[in-house]
């Protein structure tokens, strides 16, 4: 089992699901074309398998990893995560 470590040094179960919701997210604000959406299911997937045998893993990284593939996939949709993830950050 995975375990993320948080900003604050919180710590919770890795949750494949948060990084697809999150792609899908980035990719609808983005308006990303439905091809656009489908390809970038496989950049969730090479994600999650890259933590999902990792015992510890920071939010950083996982951070770090989907933009970097975003940035290759679809530049659209890396930025729309970006400004989501600032509006996130600024309310804490």
């Amino acid at each position: 089992m995975t375990t993320v470590i948080k900003k604050g040094g919180g710590r919770q179960q890795f949750s494949p699901a948060k990084i697809k919701k999150a792609i899908k997210g980035a990719a609808r604000e983005a308006k990303a074309s439905a091809r656009t959406k489908k390809e970038l299911e496989v950049v969730a997937k090479e994600v999650i398998a890259k933590f999902r045998g990792r015992k510890l893993v920071k939010t950083s990284e996982i951070r770090r990893a989907v933009l970097a593939k975003l940035n290759r996939k679809a530049k659209a949709v890396a930025a729309a995560w970006k400004r989501k993830d600032k509006k996130k950050n600024k309310k804490k």
